[in-house]
């Protein structure tokens, strides 16, 4: 409704009145959002005439991306507070989930490259992190909470940021995520999983630490279902 996208028709009562056509551009829309096109340029991109090829689609993504990584990381890398909020606000309002995961990664890798890097990184996933549990708390405080349980799980050393994001995508599947501190056994949660209610398990190794010593415990409770990321 924001961007106003498509414009259903309304009956005398009320009702708004969504064609095929609204059902392929929303289609379309979820697909261009998934590559990385922001939710602002979603109507310019498809109804532009002569059609875009794929290959300028492409281009037009990745110009846009790119543009929105340097600003981050300027941000950041100058600690500008206010700015890094403003880029944050885009982030969120015009990038799906998938679409923002790829977006982080490439962020971390930039900050990286520079020489106080391990200053940067702290705090743009403090950063981060703040702001993506504040959508948490929102839906955390939902009236009635998505009845399937999913808890989730992560070696040490992932940045929090992570975590949230996984929660978030939980949300939005239909899920009600449950986040454990790294600190407790994985054996632990899987044995504690059946009394709270918790239907699966999603474990964080990013950089494949962990995966070995988790099977012997996944292979325990093999009925509970269970993915690493």
């Amino acid at each position: 409704r924001r961007y106003q996208l498509i414009e259903p028709v309304r009956t005398e009562s009320g009702h708004r009145l969504y064609s095929q056509e609204h059902i392929d551009f929303l289609h379309e829309t979820l697909r261009l959002m998934d590559e990385g096109v922001p939710i602002s340029r979603i109507k310019a991109v498809i109804s532009e005439v002569p059609k875009r090829s794929a290959a300028t689609t492409t281009v037009t993504c990745e110009t846009a991306v790119g543009h929105l990584v340097k600003n981050l990381c300027d941000a950041v890398s100058q600690i500008q507070i206010p700015a890094l909020e403003r880029q944050l606000d885009r982030l969120f309002a015009d990038y799906s989930l998938s679409a923002m995961h790829r977006l982080l990664l490439d962020v971390e890798q930039q900050l990286q490259q520079h020489k106080n890097h391990l200053v940067l990184l702290a705090f743009w996933r403090s950063s981060l992190a703040r702001r993506l549990q504040v959508r948490l708390h929102g839906l955390y405080n939902q009236a009635v909470l998505p009845h399937t349980r999913l808890a989730i799980y992560s070696v040490p050393e992932t940045p929090d940021y992570l975590t949230k994001l996984l929660a978030l995508f939980c949300f939005e599947q239909g899920y009600q995520p449950l986040e454990f501190a790294s600190s407790m056994a994985l054996g632990e949660l899987l044995e504690a999983a059946k009394p709270l209610a918790i239907q699966g398990i999603l474990c964080i190794d990013q950089h494949s630490q962990a995966r070995t010593g988790w099977s012997s415990a996944l292979a325990k409770y093999a009925s509970l279902p269970s993915w690493v990321f």
